[in-house]
């Protein structure tokens, strides 16, 4: 997942119900992405004893988030599975961000800084273990994202790269850990996806799509410029 400055980065074996994290790499990347992602995801194969011709299905997190990184972790995916037509599995960024708290019970509210006054967020419940998607992946104002959480008399936990931006929403902290990118939780989502979903030619490197929610910041510049209105 390289959706924001956190570049995530893991690879795990599966065994019937069972997923064996093997080995993991996630660290702040906030330059040269492309050049980082490359290396460690070498150095994680390396690790666990294997190489790039090992990997059975490669797994992404297709965003929303940093423009530039959501398309260098979907550029760097579809090179590794091309050449043997290799599954790929797009994962949703704020899903596999709120997975790191699964284990809470309560309302779980990923929180990216989208810039411009906005976060990317979505709305899940945790039983404690599975997550539930009550609201969609959207990019809201903070005081809209206030608004929609106080329909939830639950417990409340904020996570990603926004925390600082929502913190107060609630009173409950969530642990540094926590709050950022993990690979091992798109590991978990992915998983789910892939047993959810029937038709697995959907999971083709052709397939593979970023999501972006927004119109990158250049293209938003040029239509302010020209007086080119959504509305």
């Amino acid at each position: 997942d390289t959706s924001t400055d956190m570049l995530a980065c893991a690879v795990g074996r599966v065994e019937g119900e069972r997923v064996e994290l093997l080995a993991a790499g996630d660290h702040l990347c906030r330059r040269h992405a492309n050049e980082e992602l490359v290396n460690t995801c070498a150095g994680v194969l390396e690790r666990a004893g294997l190489t790039r011709g090992d990997v059975d299905c490669v797994l992404v997190g297709r965003g929303p988030g940093s423009f530039t990184g959501v398309r260098i972790g979907a550029a760097a995916v579809k090179g590794l599975a091309f050449a043997k037509n290799t599954p790929c599995i797009p994962v949703p960024s704020l899903e596999a961000l709120a997975y790191n708290l699964a284990g809470q019970c309560g309302i779980i509210c990923p929180a990216m800084n989208a810039r411009r006054g906005q976060v990317y967020t979505a709305v899940f419940r945790s039983d404690g273990k599975n997550l539930k998607r009550l609201y969609p992946d959207s990019a809201l104002e903070v005081p809209r994202l206030e608004k929609l959480l106080s329909e939830f008399d639950e417990d409340i936990y904020f996570c990603g790269d926004g925390y600082e931006l929502v913190r107060g929403l609630s009173k409950n902290e969530t642990p540094e850990r926590l709050r950022l990118q993990s690979a091992a939780s798109v590991g978990a989502v992915a998983r789910r996806i892939w047993d959810e979903t029937e038709d697995k030619s959907v999971f083709s490197p052709d397939a593979l799509a970023p999501v972006y929610l927004r119109k990158p910041q250049a293209q938003r510049e040029r239509e302010e410029r020209l007086g080119i209105s959504d509305k």
